[in-house]
């Protein structure tokens, strides 16, 4: 499925990469500060555009349907400064939203730590209503899909829902009654009527199928159990087979003897990236950059689970769209 992706707080590509493990993509643009990160991008997706600084992205960033990022989560978490979305760097979260509004895009998808819930989800649901977006969220920990960590994270998706303001229901019922009621019944009716009256029930029609599929949290609990249970081989799948053993693709922690015993010889070097047995070939500032970029990414599975519930959406929408035209 063609949907196209923009990416903000980008990481080392985390979202992106699980979304395009759900069949999305592909990957027009990238927003990132820290220059060792932007190089991973760089590598992983070279003909995207990347800006080095969220609050550069403009309106020559090249429209996409879907729009994602971890905005930063130091005033949020429960061991940063308390500040919440009232921070300076977690603050940037309206970042998302207004770049989401500059192109257009049909799909949010916002990530951050569990402790958003209590610091500021409300906020975030608030100005994304007045932005034009409906949203579902759930705390999907890596533990689910197949990770040797917790990690719990926030993941929150939002699609496009018809403007309220445009809504002839409500437009009506805030006009008021009694003394506030217009003098002139005719002023009383719709100013939405005919076919932009029918077009407004099928925009809503169609947000609410979405909706639907979006807000399903037995459509979340599946593909957490799909993706956890994926067999080796399947692309994305958290082992993969080594002389005929199923390997996980998460090295043995650093004290783990017999967890690496087992592991055969030709396999650590792909398994160990910056564990201890890797440290050697690393020079310190190299390798403190790298577990850096680890400990702020999204695991690509987590994000593959609001991928595969927006290639759902998507198809239902098209479903939707094509009974309507009818």
């Amino acid at each position: 499925m063609m949907l196209t992706i923009g990416s903000l707080f980008s990481g080392i590509g985390g979202l992106e990469r699980g979304l395009e493990l759900a069949g999305l993509g592909p990957v027009k643009w990238q927003a990132e500060s820290d220059p060792f990160a932007r190089a991973v991008l760089a590598r992983h997706w070279p003909a995207a555009r990347r800006w080095e600084d969220v609050r550069d992205v403009d309106a020559g960033a090249e429209q996409v349907d879907v729009v994602c990022g971890g905005f930063p989560c130091q005033d949020v978490s429960l061991a940063g400064t308390g500040a919440g979305l009232a921070g300076a760097r977690s603050g940037l979260w309206t970042e998302l939203l207004r770049v989401a509004r500059l192109v257009g895009c049909r799909y949010l998808v916002v990530e951050n730590v569990a402790a958003l819930l209590a610091r500021g989800m409300g906020e975030v649901l608030g100005a994304l209503a007045e932005g034009g977006f409906d949203a579902a969220w759930d705390c999907v920990p890596a533990a689910a899909v197949g990770a040797p960590h917790r990690r719990d994270r926030v993941l929150l998706v939002a699609w496009r829902v018809p403007d309220a303001l445009g809504d002839p229901v409500r437009e009506l019922a805030e006009r008021g009654h009694g003394a506030a009621r217009a003098a002139d019944p005719r002023d009383a009716e719709p100013r939405h009527v005919g076919a932009n009256a029918r077009h407004i029930d099928a925009e809503a029609e169609v947000a609410k199928r979405v909706g639907d599929v979006l807000a399903d949290p037995d459509r979340w609990r599946r593909e957490v159990e799909r993706i956890a249970n994926r067999q080796s081989g399947d692309e994305g799948a958290p082992w993969r087979v080594v002389d005929g053993r199923r390997l996980p693709l998460w090295p043995p922690g650093s004290d783990d003897i017999d967890g690496w015993i087992r592991v055969p010889a030709a396999a650590q070097p792909a398994l160990r990236g910056v564990a201890d047995g890797a440290a050697r070939r690393l020079d310190a500032a190299e390798r403190a950059q790298r577990l850096k970029a680890l400990g702020n990414a999204v695991v690509p599975a987590v994000a593959e689970v609001v991928g595969r519930l927006i290639v759902a959406a998507e198809e239902e929408r098209l479903c939707a769209l094509e009974e309507l035209s009818r």
